[in-house]
């Protein structure tokens, strides 16, 4: 029964609070539901993020997500939201503000294990219209980097994503495979780009893995993505260049730390451009060759605290462009350094606390939004999250 309470809290309370809009909620019947199999997870929190620039540029964001999860028997669906404040303030300008919802995320999935040669999960996503988009052409300086900001995207068209992914293991080994496509509807970006209509995507990802023994596994990981092309006004306006990404992974469990060190390598197609009323391939590599390495370790100082220290290293070389070509984009280095501390058994024993604090320094060479200096970057963030079972 207090579960049954509990999950009636969160439908009739929580989720409303969450998308700050008087929706309509389906009624359940909780009679027919088997609780002792449903798991239902709530996650709140807030995360603060602070940049500065050497050429005094300044800019933050603050966010409150609302997440939550439940898992029946091979089902499972998760609702994502957050609450987002976001503010750029230029060395030369006024500065610019803007607070709202953004898009909700619904994600569903069946699993069907233990039935066939393979393990089978089907997945179905929506992004829901809920944030803000039609934006006054000077709030268009708001979407920023998301090196800079956590989140860079405050609403888009109606989305659907469907997916399927196959896992077969044996003896040391496991590969998995995922298949998905993304459908993207037509949507306002700004006051003088209406009628956007984003291309559709079509994703594949593989995954390789051997245990070389309980205390030591390697994994190789493969991602490739292509974009259809985007429309405004219903002519072709850009095609963004096909994805590739290849990874190596290495895990390593003992009693007293768990550690995970990954280096991955990213190559992007060409891009293609409307120039009047003709969409033109360029004729060189828009983005660098891509390398990103990271280390995170997770050290447990007894049965409900642990601490997980990480840090991240990554490089994106210049492209092929002259540097007084529109298209070229410089060097860009980026190291972070962060710390998080968990914390189970937090006040009650269904509640994990968790607290992250996060540094970057990001380095920029010129590039064609900014072709006369090199520009470093400071980046700050503070994370905190409360996880509560049902």
């Amino acid at each position: 029964m207090k579960k049954i309470i509990r999950i009636a809290l969160i439908v009739t309370v929580l989720i409303p609070l969450a998308l700050n809009h008087a929706y309509a909620l389906p009624s359940f019947n909780f009679n027919a539901i088997d609780t002792s199999s449903l798991d239902i997870k709530g996650q709140s929190g807030f995360n603060f993020d602070f940049w500065e620039c050497d050429n005094d540029d300044k800019g933050s964001q603050l966010y409150v997500p609302v997440r939550v999860d439940a898992d029946y028997k091979a089902f499972s669906s998760t609702l994502l939201t957050s609450y987002v404040y976001t503010k750029f303030d230029p060395d030369q300008g006024n500065s610019r503000s803007m607070t709202g919802v953004t898009d909700t995320k619904l994600n569903f999935s069946y699993s069907l294990l233990n039935r066939f040669p393979v393990d089978i999960m089907f997945g179905l996503d929506f992004n829901l219209p809920t944030g803000k988009t039609d934006l006054d052409v000077d709030d268009v300086v708001l979407i920023m980097d998301s090196d800079l900001v956590s989140i860079n995207n405050f609403g888009e068209g109606f989305n659907i994503n469907p997916t399927i992914s196959i896992l077969k293991e044996w003896q040391k080994w496991s590969a998995s495979m995922g298949l998905g496509y993304v459908w993207r509807g037509e949507y306002d970006f700004s006051k003088e780009i209406e009628d956007y209509d984003s291309g559709e995507i079509y994703n594949i990802t593989g995954r390789v893995g051997y245990s070389f023994s309980t205390e030591l596994t390697a994994s190789f990981i493969i991602e490739f993505a292509d974009y259809g092309k985007d429309q405004l006004d219903g002519v072709d306006y850009f095609q963004e260049g096909s994805f590739l990404l290849m990874g190596l992974g290495l895990a390593h469990f003992s009693k007293k730390i768990e550690t995970f060190f990954n280096l991955r390598s990213v190559i992007r197609g060409k891009s293609k451009f409307r120039q009047g009323s003709q969409v033109l391939s360029e004729d060189k590599n828009s983005n660098g060759d891509e390398w990103i390495a990271d280390i995170y370790c997770r050290y447990p100082l007894n049965a409900e605290l642990s601490i997980k220290p990480w840090l991240q290293f990554n490089y994106i070389d210049e492209n092929d462009y002259s540097s007084d070509s529109p298209y070229f984009v410089g060097k860009k280095q980026k190291i972070a350094l962060g710390v998080g501390i968990s914390k189970t058994n937090f006040f009650m024993q269904s509640l994990e606390g968790i607290l992250g604090i996060t540094v970057k320094n990001i380095g920029e060479d010129k590039s064609w939004d900014h072709p006369d200096e090199d520009l470093d970057y400071h980046v700050y963030s503070i994370e905190a999250k409360l996880t509560n079972r049902f």
